[in-house]
């Protein structure tokens, strides 16, 4: 949401040299302190981890770390090298959702990003492909939770979207995110359903 709101709000332009200091901004404020805290991380308490495994190091390099190989701290820095991906394509994105212009339009691209990956997740599901690689860490299986904010931050703009939003449907938002929430950790907790936990419940996420 945040990343199409910079284009909403004419923060970013479209050409060559505001995207530029878009990838620039990115870089500088998400990309180069996680690789700081990786290499401060590694040299400090796992003195041995990039030596053995330069594989991981190479990957960090190209935004491809999925948090294998890894230790304690680096390991979890996997989710900024997948949303780097992204970044790299919303300067593309928010161009072609400025040609677009039409909410209407916008609405049904989201709905078909929503589609199309709850599709490839009950497939990958479907034929037990591995989750952690071909869901979980994957750009390709993430798009639209990246994306489907992005076309957010137009559809609010001028407020006009947001005012079409009944009381009712204002209201009924706070106890079905948070029940939803509170059935997706009772899931995991117990380890019941894991399988629509995974596969299925990302999608209701964005609904």
């Amino acid at each position: 949401y945040l990343a199409g709101k910079g284009y909403v709000d004419g923060r970013y332009g479209t050409s060559l040299s505001e995207t530029w200091r878009y990838y620039k901004k990115k870089l500088m404020n998400v990309y180069v302190p996680t690789m700081c805290f990786n290499v401060a991380v590694g040299v400090a308490s796992f003195p041995d981890f990039f030596p053995q495994n330069w594989i991981a190091l190479r990957q960090m390099l190209t935004f491809t770390y999925n948090g294998a190989p890894g230790v304690n701290g680096i390991g979890a820095t996997w989710f900024v090298f997948t949303l780097m991906w992204f970044y790299l394509f919303t300067p593309l994105f928010c161009r072609a959702a400025i040609k677009i212009g039409s909410k209407r339009k916008i609405g049904c691209l989201l709905f078909l990003m929503m589609m199309g990956e709850a599709v490839y997740r009950l497939y990958a599901g479907y034929h037990r492909l591995d989750w952690y690689t071909m869901v979980y860490t994957t750009p390709l299986a993430n798009i639209d939770m990246f994306f489907c904010g992005t076309c957010l931050a137009y559809l609010l703009k001028n407020g006009d979207f947001r005012e079409a939003v009944t009381r009712f449907a204002q209201l009924m938002f706070v106890p079905c995110f948070f029940g939803y929430i509170v059935l997706a950790c009772w899931m995991l907790a117990y380890n019941q359903h894991v399988g629509i936990l995974q596969y299925v419940m990302p999608t209701g996420y964005l609904v």
